[in-house]
């Protein structure tokens, strides 16, 4: 008898999610600098990947530095990618919030749909979902960073009292949110309510730095994209986003990403959830970054991303003495 009420409780659960639609999406790159690079390319990236499932620009939401496709370092100029000899991924890209916009004011302000931000927020509705995507710099207190400044820093605790504002008073059907910094896990773990509509994937647990990919290209001098975030992308951009569900995805980004071990959180009956309802219009129009190729199979180098503390002084420090080492390389004849 309780397998058959099981049964029929998941049935239903379905037909509830099938009656949902993707309403809006925000994607967040939380740091700055050449040499953080890949988070920017990781929200191109991304920011492709919608509008190729037909997800209209007006209800894409991005935050980006926007300090990375004319750096004066960039091989490639005016271009952005996520792996070597990759599509320029900055075309046609419309960023809403960049410069010293990318703050955590505007990004409340934009989850609950406050307008005095100045720019687009999310507007949400019953039977819509919604998509958050961050990819930036955390640490084991459970902080994490927009555009890496002392006072850009969100703590677990304000992030998830935001979380409850949103269902409340800017309430959607679901939520999934996808997020990739070191010690992602200790945002939610514990203090995420699992009766909230929302259903966290982390890039790792709570004790777990990120890492970058493509790692080793002297002409780029950085990671081009995370780890976590490239196996994301490759599963969405493999699979039929009407069939696979966030479980689906789960799976293979966990089995993929070899050096740290993503987490689920949040209301996990959620999992069971096509990602067409979160991530796919009815019309798909094909990826849109300029360059793009059928296959973009490449392997992927792994390597340690410096994120094991997101103080302001270490970080810019760490990431000068990178610099230095790369800029006496290029001196070598």
């Amino acid at each position: 008898m309780r397998i058959v009420l099981s049964a029929l409780f998941l049935f239903s659960c379905h037909i509830l999610y099938c009656t949902a639609v993707p309403g809006w999406a925000v994607l967040v790159a939380g740091s700055k600098a050449w040499i953080r690079y890949r988070h920017q390319s990781n929200v191109c990236n991304m920011y492709q990947i919608l509008r190729a499932q037909g997800f209209p620009k007006e209800k894409i939401i991005t935050f980006m530095y926007d300090d990375i496709a004319n750096n004066t370092l960039n091989p490639r100029p005016t271009e952005i990618i996520n792996e070597p000899n990759g599509p320029n991924l900055y075309h046609n890209i419309d960023i809403d919030y960049k410069g010293t916009n990318v703050n955590k004011e505007n990004l409340f302000k934009v989850l609950i749909g406050d307008t005095s931000s100045g720019g687009k927020v999310v507007k949400g509705g019953r039977t819509q979902n919604v998509f958050l995507y961050y990819t930036g710099l955390g640490d084991e207190s459970g902080e994490f960073t927009m555009s890496h400044s002392t006072e850009g820093y969100i703590k677990n605790t304000e992030f998830i009292e935001i979380l409850k504002q949103v269902s409340v008073k800017n309430p959607f059907y679901r939520m999934f949110i996808a997020f990739e910094a070191s010690h992602s896990g200790m945002i939610f773990e514990e203090i995420l309510p699992t009766k909230m509509k929302v259903i966290v994937m982390t890039a790792g647990a709570t004790d777990e730095d990120t890492h970058g990919a493509f790692c080793e290209d002297p002409k780029f001098k950085t990671c081009l994209a995370g780890v976590f975030s490239y196996h994301f992308s490759q599963f969405l951009k493999k699979n039929d986003l009407s069939k696979s569900t966030i479980f689906d995805l789960y799976n293979y980004v966990r089995q993929a990403s070899k050096v740290h071990h993503p987490q689920l959180y949040g209301q996990l009956e959620a999992g069971h959830m096509p990602l067409r309802a979160f991530m796919k219009y009815k019309t798909s129009v094909g990826f849109m970054g300029v360059g793009a190729s059928e296959s973009n199979e490449v392997d992927i180098n792994e390597e340690e991303s410096n994120e094991v503390d997101i103080n302001e002084e270490e970080s810019n420090e760490v990431d000068m003495n990178i610099l230095i080492h790369w800029n006496s390389m290029a001196r070598i004849p």
